[in-house]
């Protein structure tokens, strides 16, 4: 026995009534369509605010396109520039020079 077109048997004012009004091709009452709109507000509501954490990872993904994103923290920057011109360093004295600039031990002297 088919369903369409009967109202009877429709739990009204709540999401599940809607349902039960679309899928017997009832027009929805007032009550129904009330329910709706506040799942639908409750919903929007909780995108709005809870933003989306991203990892790393998933911020650089498509070329870190999406919002919300933050870089990565270097905590010291000028202090990993400082090494890495150093490890490069073809010049031994410039190289112990730039490491006791950092107070880091200069791995043997010559």
């Amino acid at each position: 026995m088919s369903l369409i077109g009967q109202e009877e048997g429709i739990v009204h004012g709540t999401l599940k009534g809607y349902r039960q009004h679309r899928r017997r091709q009832v027009d929805p009452c007032e009550s129904c369509r009330q329910a709706v709109r506040e799942d639908d507000a409750k919903k929007h509501a909780a995108r709005k605010t809870s933003p989306k954490v991203r990892t790393p990872e998933q911020a650089a993904w498509y070329g870190g396109k999406f919002r919300n994103t933050t870089p990565p923290v270097v905590p010291n920057l000028e202090r990993a520039a400082s090494l890495t011109v150093a490890a490069w360093s073809k010049d031994a004295a410039e190289c112990r020079e730039l490491l006791a600039m950092l107070d880091l031990p200069s791995g043997g002297e010559s």
